[in-house]
This record gives C-alpha cells, sequence and structure tokens, in this order.
C-alpha cells in the first residue's frame, strides 16, 4: 500500500512535470507559429512593396523610353535654337558695340579737329587781333607824329 502510495505519487509527479512541459512546449509552439506568421506577412508585405516599387520603376522606364525620341527632339531644337539666338544676339551685339565704338571714335576724331581749328582760328584771330591793335597803334601813332610834324613844320 506504503510502496503504490509513493509510486502513484511519483507517477502523479512525472505526470504533472509531463503535464507542464507539455504545456510550455504548447506556448512555445504557438508564440513560433504566431512569430513565423507575422515574420513571414510582414517579409512578403514587404517583398509585395519592393515588386510594387520594381513594377512603378520598370513603367517610368518604359515610359522613358517611348518618350526619348521626344525628348531628344525638345532637346536638339531648344538647344539649337539657343544657339541660333545666342550666336545672332551676341554678334549682333559685337557690331553694335563695333559700330558704336566706331562711331564713337570719329565722333571723338572730329571733335578734337574741330576743337583743333577751333583752337586754331581763335589763335589765329587772337594774333589778327593783335596785330590789328598794333596796327591801329601805330597808325595813331604815325597819326600822331604826322599831325605834330605838320603842326611843328606849319
Amino acid at each position: 500500500m506504503e510502496i503504490s502510495y509513493y509510486y502513484y505519487y511519483y507517477y502523479y509527479g512525472y505526470d504533472y512535470y509531463y503535464y507542464y512541459y507539455y504545456y510550455y512546449y504548447y506556448y512555445y509552439y504557438y508564440y513560433y507559429y504566431y512569430y513565423y506568421y507575422y515574420y513571414y506577412y510582414y517579409y512578403h508585405y514587404y517583398y509585395l512593396l519592393l515588386l510594387l516599387l520594381l513594377l512603378l520603376l520598370l513603367l517610368l522606364l518604359l515610359l522613358l523610353l517611348l518618350l526619348l525620341p521626344l525628348l531628344l527632339l525638345l532637346l536638339l531644337l531648344l538647344t539649337t535654337t539657343y544657339y541660333y539666338y545666342y550666336y545672332y544676339y551676341y554678334y549682333y551685339f559685337y557690331y553694335y558695340y563695333y559700330y558704336y565704338y566706331y562711331y564713337y571714335y570719329y565722333y571723338y576724331y572730329y571733335y578734337y579737329y574741330y576743337y583743333y581749328y577751333y583752337y586754331y582760328y581763335y589763335y589765329y584771330y587772337y594774333y589778327y587781333d593783335y596785330y590789328y591793335y598794333h596796327y591801329y597803334y601805330y597808325n595813331y601813332y604815325y597819326y600822331y607824329y604826322y599831325y605834330y610834324y605838320y603842326y611843328y613844320y606849319f
């Protein structure tokens, strides 16, 4: 009786430990299952999102390849018109500047010669006035001496 009691007690304890072992194993399996489930679906959606992004990128690349001739034509048109207008305005500005410089130079040249002639004209006029004054002065003295001469002799 005592032996069967101890046997039952140890059997019951073994069953108890076996039960808790099964319980922990079950919960370990349960958490492992849910961990695997979320991990799988998380990476599933992650890969799905990555696949969607890749498809979108391929679609954009295809659209770019389809629009590439048009874009190249537009770029060529823009660059040629840009260079055409650039060179046109460059040469226009260059010639405008050249003629402006040319006219400025000749204007300065004529102005200089005008000033030069004006200066010499003034110079000659001054000397003319000077000689005229002296001529008048000498003439005056001539008349003066003549007058005294006449007065003296007569």
